[in-house]
């Protein structure tokens, strides 16, 4: 029997290329691309000239208006004045005097919705706006805004005119003032004088936005799936109908124009010839395509295909699947052997991977945990001796009956977590050894949620915390109050549990709270006096994941110690 001819799939697609693409590509892109990106090009360019000359009136209004309100605020006698120390109803006569100042500036400033005179230290607030577009309404809502935004927000001195959308309404506003007083200027982004409102060509139109956000003819443009893409070079959009759109940067304010028109093609403005040329290199088209794309598919998109779905399934896990090795093609045929090989050696290595790094895992968390122990039974056996030495020798035997308590929790629990309900029992066996030895005990309150009994976390982690109060909270004059709160919060950004101990004694040192709040995010060198925490921060870390813990330590009446663990779904 014969063998197949093994051939290249490289001839193929170059004689398929050869035959049937290149005349057409010689006709339709040497002539027809040129034309039409010039004919693109002339268009964008008048109206690049018409939005530039639009833009130039509005920046030169707005530059006018800017700099006026700055020399104001920096000359006015009443302006510095209402910003110094001054009497209360002196306050109000200035801010009165200023405000109509604002009222002479609306009438020679067509282009302004309203004017603010704010000061919050005398709980002044007066206004002014344009007769003829004033709306109650909407300036409840101005008002409202502006008040809390200067409440909140403290000295400011914008540069620039920024963009507000309150309902359907969208204002640019200018803020400048000083000590506590500030003039506000305002103007209706929707109202602002556009060429199409006089032209009458309702299809053109000039829109003001900002990133996603819409001031004006926002429903023409939603309706028509316009998508204004912030570029500086002219573009298509539109859904149902094709748009032409230039954009550019308005100055000395926070938002970009754009000037859309609709796109009626070009075939309305080609010659008989043209027209013709443009006929005949379609109906050429119509009969090579199909031949060389039927071509093509056979011996070059269904293989592509093919290996293109293997590797999704390879990388869905499925790292079984193994590419076909079946063709006449020499290229794939090589190609796919290859391939398979790699998977096989990935997949070997991958495995070898993980068990690496879950035996290094493994490791350290052995060695945080053992960090732990003697610490803590060091302790311990000081408590003992020294209930030994002053005779108490029913404390003293309370005592090594709590250590043992804790002793048999340790050895018989080799496992890395425990449940929160098990870790507590030995917090509160830990808190009764301790009032046996100190001369102000401390007491122990818990609050948990019921349904977080179960909640597994590492061993000793709590117990580590609790012991932290002991030795740095306790004073000689009180006794020290230890409060453990366990419960789930759900937020914007997802379900945490979330566990806080605190304790009412001195709190943390600044240094050593400075670390502990640096301690999950870029590992600083331990602290030798708090290694309890260190080790417990690392070991949520190693068991939770990096990505799923949050620490937060401050001092809120005493030491205070937060941790959020993010649900793993």
């Amino acid at each position: 029997m014969e063998m197949k001819r093994r051939k290249s799939i490289k001839t193929r697609v170059f004689t398929v290329l050869l035959l049937t693409q290149i005349p057409l590509i010689i006709i339709i892109i040497v002539y027809n691309f040129y034309f039409i990106n010039y004919f693109n090009q002339s268009i964008s360019k008048s109206n690049k000239n018409a939005l530039t000359s639009y833009c130039d009136i509005l920046q030169d209004d707005l530059e006018r208006i800017n700099n006026g309100l700055l020399n104001y605020v920096a000359s006015d006698v009443y302006f510095k004045m209402l910003s110094t120390d001054t009497r209360y109803l002196d306050a109000h006569i200035h801010s009165l005097e200023i405000i109509n100042y604002f009222h002479s500036l609306l009438e020679d400033n067509r282009i302004l919705y309203g004017c603010y005179i704010i000061n919050n230290r005398y709980q002044i607030f007066r206004e002014c706006y344009a007769s003829q577009k004033s709306n109650y309404t909407m300036n409840e809502k101005l008002r409202s805004y502006f008040s809390f935004y200067l409440k909140q927000n403290g000295s400011i001195f914008e540069n620039l005119w920024q963009p507000i959308s309150l309902g359907d309404e969208s204002f640019l506003y200018m803020i400048k003032g000083f000590n506590g007083t500030y003039g506000v200027y305002l103007i209706d982004v929707t109202s602002i004088h556009v060429p199409q409102s006089e032209s009458g060509m309702s299809e053109e139109k000039i829109v003001f936005f900002n990133g996603d956000q819409i001031f004006n003819n926002a429903q023409d443009v939603q309706d028509d799936g316009i998508k204004l893409l912030g570029k500086d070079n002219y573009y298509f959009t539109g859904d149902m109908r094709k748009y032409l759109v230039i954009e550019q940067n308005v100055d000395f304010a926070h938002m970009r124009a754009a000037y859309i028109m609709p796109y009626h093609g070009i075939m309305g403005n080609l010659s008989i010839v043209q027209r013709s040329i443009i006929i005949f290199s379609i109906e050429v088209a119509i009969i090579l395509i199909p031949v060389s794309f039927f071509t093509l598919r056979r011996v070059f998109y269904k293989p592509i295909d093919r290996l293109v779905e293997t590797m999704e399934e390879i990388r869905n896990g499925k790292m079984e699947t193994r590419a076909d090795e079946d063709y006449t093609e020499a290229e794939f045929r090589i190609m796919n052997q290859t391939f398979n090989a790699m998977i096989t050696e990935i997949k070997v290595l991958k495995i070898e991977s993980y068990e690496k790094a879950l035996d290094l895992q493994r490791t350290q968390l052995d060695y945080y945990q053992t960090q732990i122990r003697p610490h803590f039974y060091v302790n311990c056996l000081k408590s003992i001796y020294g209930l030994l030495e002053e005779e108490r020798y029913e404390d003293s035997k309370n005592a090594v009956v709590y250590l043992s308590r804790h002793l048999r929790y340790m050895l018989k629990s080799p496992s890395i977590a425990v449940t929160m309900e098990e870790e507590l029992q030995y917090v509160d066996n830990y808190i009764q050894l301790q009032q046996i030895s100190l001369a102000y005990p401390p007491r122990l309150t818990v609050e948990i949620d019921p349904a977080l009994k179960g909640y597994l976390i590492p061993a000793i982690s709590i117990l580590s915390l609790v012991e932290n109060s002991v030795k740095y909270g306790g004073k000689s004059n009180h006794n020290l109050v230890i409060s453990i709160y366990i419960s789930r919060i759900v937020s914007e950004e997802g379900s945490f549990m979330n566990l806080t101990v605190s304790d009412n004694g001195p709190g943390f040192p600044e240094d050593v709270l400075e670390k502990l709040n640096l301690c999950g995010v870029e590992n600083p060198n331990s602290d030798e006096h708090h290694i309890g925490i260190y080790n417990v921060i690392q070991r949520f870390i190693l068991y939770y994941g990096r990505e799923r813990v949050l620490f937060g330590f401050s001092n809120i009446d005493g030491a205070h110690a937060d941790i959020f663990v993010r649900d793993n779904s």
